[in-house]
This record gives C-alpha cells, structure tokens and sequence, in this order.
C-alpha cells in the first residue's frame, strides 16, 4: 500500500504527524551521546534526524509540529521526573498499582531520562 503523505486526506497526515512525533521522542530518550561539559552535561541527540525527515515527508506545518510535539514531550517527561518526589509512588507500587514500577524506574534512572541537569 502506497501512501502519499502530502495528500489533501488530513487523517493520513495526523496520523504520520503522530507516529513521527513519537519518533522523535524515542530517538531523543535512547539515542543520544552524554557529553560532560565543565561541571555540567549535554547531549548530542540523533532526534533531528527525525525531525528533519518529518519536515521533509510532511511539509513544513506538519513536520514541524512533528518536530515540535516529540521534542515537548521529552521536556516535559524530564521536567517530570527531575520535580517528583519518590515517597508517592513506593507507595503505589507496594499497592500494586498500574505505572507504578514503571514512574520509579524513571525516578532511579532520572540522570539519564531528564533534559536538565
């Protein structure tokens, strides 16, 4: 089946939109060299080569939003993480609620998962 993502049909393109968005998030959370500047850290991440193919599958209003929503949603998940208290969720977990193993193998793990430092 061949799609033509630039077509007029706008389901198609939200959902390419979509699944290149989760793209991004992906390539930022995994794929990315840690670099120790002075005191501080930064990364290299291969996330814009995603963001870049989006823009060139999608056009630029897609792709760029693309771009733009995997990007948020790593910022916002590493803000997440840097800000929770842990005390919460070992509760959850000894109740055997549903995220709870899964929000502290983010807390443990934060180092790696949050964009600030």
């Amino acid at each position: 089946m061949k799609v033509n993502v630039l077509s007029k049909n706008h389901t198609i393109n939200l959902a390419v939109t979509g699944l290149m968005g989760a793209l991004v998030f992906v390539a930022t959370y995994f794929f990315k060299i840690e670099i120790p500047v002075g005191g501080d850290r930064t990364m290299i991440g291969f996330a814009n080569v995603f963001c870049i193919l989006s823009g060139m599958l999608l056009g630029p209003v897609y792709g760029g939003c693309a771009a733009g929503f995997g990007s948020f949603l790593f910022d916002i998940v590493g803000v997440a993480v840097t800000a929770a208290d842990e005390k919460p969720f070992h509760s959850m977990a000894a109740h055997k609620e549903k995220g709870a193993t899964e929000a502290l193998s983010l807390l443990h793990n934060a180092s790696h998962v949050s964009s600030f430092c």
